[in-house]
């Protein structure tokens, strides 16, 4: 497979936060964009690896859905109906390849995805606190939803004995 110099980027990942610069990396004599984030399969990726730009993209993502389901409450759709098309197109969302990301997040960035939910949960229940919402709609806080989903994951890699992905999971210590 020969690789387009115009279509590949190059990020410098690291945990540090004065990242020198390297070098340009050349294919065929042709300099490779260096960038600070870019998408992978839906999900932005940045140098620290915090997936700040990914929760931001969310947000924003979730708030122009936020503006269909107010339409959708003004136009009578019932309370039902309303807590499927978050939990369809606002809540799959902020979940899409969670396993990816969320054990990376700061509590600022679980505060914000957490507050997504929370802006949209009063459309449906407007006179209840956030907890008595998340009863009525039988969900749970978004952030606790999300650890869930990548424990579950990480789980179904453990047990499997043809997941490719089983053999980069830390070896399980005994109890000696």
């Amino acid at each position: 497979m020969s690789l387009n110099a115009s279509k590949t980027k190059s990020i410098n990942i690291s945990i540090c936060f004065n990242i020198s610069s390297t070098e340009p990396l050349t294919i065929k004599n042709t300099k490779i964009e260096d960038v600070s984030e870019f998408k992978l399969l839906g999900v932005t990726v940045d140098r620290h690896l915090s997936f700040a730009a990914h929760v931001e993209n969310v947000f924003q993502k979730s708030r122009s859905k936020l503006h269909a389901l107010l339409v959708l409450k003004r136009h009578g759709v019932s309370t039902e109906g309303l807590i499927r098309f978050y939990q369809a197109n606002i809540r799959s969302g902020i979940t899409y390849a969670a396993p990816a990301w969320f054990s990376f997040l700061t509590d600022y960035s679980r505060q914000s995805i957490e507050s997504i939910q929370r802006q949209c949960l009063p459309v449906t229940f407007p006179d209840l606190s956030y907890e008595e919402r998340l009863s009525r709609a039988a969900m749970t806080p978004i952030c606790e939803y999300l650890d869930t989903i990548c424990s579950s994951f990480v789980l179904s890699v453990a047990i499997s004995e043809t997941n490719r992905l089983k053999h980069h999971l830390p070896v399980r210590q005994s109890d000696i």
